[in-house]
């Protein structure tokens, strides 16, 4: 119960946080910023990128003993981003990304199974997985530093992220102990997440770059069956799911990075 009790009071108390400081810098920035006339960079004002989008979700897990021998400490995505200058140190970016990830057997405490006539079994995953697809959108406001020499949307940056993204499940081939079976997980989970990134873009050539950036973001809301209480111990394999997606998730946004080769027009 003190595991459920912690993540809880993590999660409410520094997602407040983070979503109080996005939405200041959001909406606090000087008006100027937005306003400047903006030459672009060698006249180009916009940006189209492709890339991989990175997370460190299971090196976190493994460095607190939550993990396995199967457990990938860097995980990669697909993305692609646009992004529209709208003064010489600011701009908008709007991006999309889609990943795989994974429920393994050490994800999550287990099921605390009430039996029909009285008692309560505790049923963990034996062996197998949840494979689930990620599907992710984001807009980005991005601040270019002028005094570096950048210029929107060209050189080092620092970005104020909101994404939200839904998980669903691809395929499931769990064993649970006890000799359980329970329905394959239907569900779906969505999640808003804010971040704060810091990020450069380098050219190779007048109009090809490379983008490469690095974050750190929690995740504020999330939708199903997770609630922000201590009554939130899982009785069925939907509830399992949902938790154990929720807490990868939480991970996945704590350390995120991408790499990508820019086009500029």
């Amino acid at each position: 119960m003190r595991h459920f009790m912690k993540f809880h009071i993590y999660q409410a108390t520094v997602k407040r946080f983070l979503l109080l400081g996005f939405l200041s810098g959001m909406f606090f920035a000087p008006a100027d910023v937005f306003s400047q006339s903006n030459p672009g960079f060698l006249g180009a004002r916009q940006g189209f990128s492709v890339g991989y989008s990175l997370h460190t979700g299971g090196l976190l897990r493994a460095m607190v003993g939550n993990g396995n021998e199967t457990t990938k400490l860097l995980n990669s995505g697909f993305r692609v981003d646009y992004e529209l200058a709208k003064g010489q140190g600011f701009s908008w970016l709007f991006s999309y990304r889609n990943r795989n990830d994974v429920v393994e057997s050490d994800d999550y405490d287990g099921i605390y199974y009430v039996e029909p006539f009285g008692g309560i079994q505790r049923i963990s995953m034996e062996s197998g997985t949840l494979n689930y697809n990620v599907n992710e959108v984001a807009v980005e406001a991005r601040f270019y530093s002028e005094r570096k020499g950048a210029m929107a949307p060209f050189g080092s940056y620092v970005g104020l992220e909101l994404s939200t993204s839904n998980c669903s499940p691809t395929s499931e081939d769990v064993i649970w102990t006890a000799g359980m079976n329970f329905p394959k997980y239907s569900g779906s989970l969505t999640s808003i997440a804010t971040s704060l990134n810091f990020g450069v873009k380098r050219m190779i050539t007048k109009e090809i770059g490379i983008n490469a950036h690095y974050g750190f973001g929690f995740t504020v809301y999330q939708t199903g069956n997770v609630k922000m209480g201590t009554e939130d111990v899982p009785t069925n394999s939907q509830d399992f799911y949902d938790y154990a997606i929720a807490r990868r998730e939480l991970n996945a946004k704590l350390l995120q990075g991408s790499i990508s080769v820019s086009y500029l027009f």
